[in-house]
């Protein structure tokens, strides 16, 4: 029994390393700690439990395995791809034990990328993270998007939020709290949009009628050097974005977040969809939205299902029909000047499109 455990701590210490190899030179010893520490958080100080998962790195039921090398190269991407799925490497191993040998370098290089970007986040300085958010969201928002997950949770204005990257999700995610082995979460200020339930909006009351969006309470988006560089909200589902570029005095941006439903589980009528429509003053008896004590300019509404912004962005973004479709809100000052953009992401699959 001694015998076989040796050889399983040998295969996981040579996965470990086979990995570490891989990473670029300043971050081998992060990478190093985190996968010494995912092993002990895996419970491999029992016996048993470290060959099983020795057992599931064995290549020998694979058919052309290939040499030392090649089966290694698979070992490592079982592991990589396995610890993405929830620390499923038996599952892992079906989907990708039997690559072809040619494409497992292809295969291995990113997962690597990404883990050392958790690895630095967790047990170095944050550096990566922090650059992910800086270099590639704030000032290449389009290029983020199109090639990263961005989940939003809860949010806070000011400098009460975290960027931080989940490997295991393969996405990047905005919230108030990070998880507490995140230690170089990057720490950043923002404009927070918050979500407001529709009846809760001034004058708009309880009624599916009557009443009136005219008073929206807004979150001012300003351009001075004290203002925050960048603006976020909490998750859309069926929600509706608002937004008012003033064309008067300061030329204030507005912004804010109507929810579709009340709270208690009710949802205003038609939906998401109906609720864009009652924004946009298309519902007879619902005054159309505007911005308390704003000044002139075009309010427009980017909804589920519906907008009142020029083609293509008239059919706003997808209405939700399962689990996994989401959509999320950034917005980000670049030489002085706001961008907003959206992602909608289903079933894993991202669009991307700017809103103003």
């Amino acid at each position: 029994m001694a015998i076989m455990f040796k050889g399983a701590q040998s295969r996981l210490n040579d996965v470990r390393d086979a990995i570490v190899a891989r990473t670029a030179p300043p971050y081998r010893a992060n990478m190093t700690t985190w996968i010494n520490d995912y092993w002990t958080a895996s419970h491999l100080g029992n016996d048993a439990v470290k060959k099983q998962l020795s057992d599931v790195l064995t290549m020998t039921d694979v058919a052309n395995a290939g040499d030392e090398a090649t089966r290694m190269k698979r070992r490592v991407l079982v592991f990589l791809e396995g610890i993405k799925a929830g620390s499923n490497l038996v599952a892992a191993k079906a989907a990708v034990g039997n690559l072809p040998a040619g494409a497992l370098d292809a295969r291995i290089g990113p997962l690597v990328a990404k883990l050392t970007i958790q690895a630095n986040q967790d047990k170095g300085n944050g550096e990566l993270v922090r650059d992910k958010f800086l270099v590639e969201l704030k000032q290449q928002p389009e290029h983020f998007l199109r090639n990263n997950r961005l989940l939003s949770g809860a949010i806070g204005a000011g400098a009460a939020n975290y960027f931080f990257y989940e490997y295991n999700k393969d996405q990047y995610k905005i919230d108030m709290t990070r998880p507490a082995q995140f230690l170089g979460a990057y720490h950043f200020q923002a404009a927070a949009v918050p979500g407001v339930f529709w009846l809760n909006v001034p004058g708009r009351t309880n009624n599916p009628a009557n009443g009136s969006f005219a008073a929206i309470a807004p979150t001012v988006l300003g351009t001075g050097v004290n203002d925050a560089p960048v603006m976020i909200s909490t998750m859309f589902s069926g929600c509706a974005f608002c937004f008012k570029q003033e064309t008067l005095g300061a030329g204030r941006l507005l912004a804010a977040h109507i929810m579709p439903d009340d709270g208690n589980g009710g949802v205003v009528s038609g939906g998401g969809t109906g609720l864009a429509r009652q924004l946009a003053g298309q519902v007879p008896g619902v005054v159309a939205g505007n911005f308390s004590g704003s000044a002139a300019g075009n309010f427009r509404v980017y909804g589920a299902g519906w907008s009142n912004l020029a083609a293509p962005l008239n059919v706003g973004y997808p209405v939700r029909t399962q689990n996994d479709q989401f959509m999320n809100i950034f917005g980000t000052r670049i030489n002085n000047a706001w961008q907003i953009w959206s992602q909608h992401i289903l079933n894993g699959q991202k669009t991307v499109v700017r809103v103003l």
